[in-house]
């Protein structure tokens, strides 16, 4: 792995109206293979730049801003937040930068995109990771709406006032990180500082029922769970894995939710271990 020193490059490609920006952290190989990472909810493509670098000496990582967040541009109301449209603009992404096939890993919603994308391209997909979701989530709009109040961004005064507010999704995420975190998913406003991503991502989200898909997956897939975190139980995370013949699952008991943040050094070790048995790495 690397020491994660790499900086990604900033790209996008324009599919119909929606505009998909990305993080490009090169191929350190001509031969390497693509890793895809997609963030969640009200996140962004540098919600991995911690991750991203220290898998980059093995493999091509790209991170894509989804649809509604980060750089790239925010469809059009109402919709545009269905399963099918995320995966429409993953195909849309790879068929632009011609990534035939490609690994996947995504958190929360976009685990769940990377479940659908791993079950409905399964000619695309080398393998598949999923963070703390399940295929059928529920959305859950009165976790969102103290969070979100008027389904709008909060203004913060502060970066400390964004770090406190976090502190109740990202209880165990490094101090430093947060703050780093808060360079990227916020920017200036009067008053202070906001996030750009469009809160209609949270409320709006239209995820498919994938429980009939995911048992076809043919792919080998990863399920994470977090042991702090509501999102996924036990007993569910064990029918996932029973149903689909190539699933493997672990279990992070001490994180919360965003197991690549509380937990960084854990996850990165179970992502690369899991991608360089499927995928393989670049002989130097």
């Amino acid at each position: 792995m690397s020491d994660g020193s790499s900086e990604p490059t900033r790209g996008a490609v324009t599919l119909g109206e929606q505009r998909i920006s990305y993080l490009d952290w090169g191929a350190p190989a001509p031969d390497a293979a693509v890793l895809l990472l997609v963030h969640g909810t009200m996140g962004c493509a540098a919600d991995w730049s911690r991750v991203a670098p220290r898998l980059a000496g093995d493999f091509r990582v790209i991170a894509l801003d989804q649809r509604g967040h980060g750089d790239s541009s925010h469809p059009p109301a109402p919709g545009g937040h269905r399963t099918e449209d995320y995966l429409a603009d993953i195909e849309g992404l790879a068929d632009a930068l011609g990534l035939d096939r490609f690994a996947i890993c995504g958190h929360s919603m976009g685990g769940h995109n990377a479940i659908g994308f791993a079950a409905r391209y399964p000619d695309r997909v080398l393998c598949a990771l999923a963070n703390d979701i399940l295929p059928a989530p529920a959305v859950r709009i009165d976790q969102w709406e103290p969070r979100l109040p008027g389904r709008a961004n909060p203004v913060f005064a502060t970066v400390d006032e964004y770090v406190a507010a976090r502190r109740e999704t990202a209880p165990d995420a490094p101090e430093e990180l947060l703050r780093e975190e808060a360079g990227w998913r916020l920017t200036a406003v009067e008053g202070g500082l906001q996030a750009v991503a469009d809160p209609r991502s949270a409320f709006d989200w239209e995820p498919a029922d994938l429980w009939e898909e995911a048992a076809g997956i043919r792919c080998p897939i990863l399920y994470i769970r977090a042991g702090r975190s509501p999102a996924l139980d036990a007993a569910t995370q064990q029918r996932m894995v029973m149903q689909t013949p190539r699933a493997r699952s672990v279990s992070l008991e001490l994180s919360g939710h965003n197991t690549y943040l509380d937990r960084e050094e854990e996850f990165v070790s179970m992502a690369h271990g899991f991608f360089a048995a499927h995928v393989g790495v670049p002989v130097a």
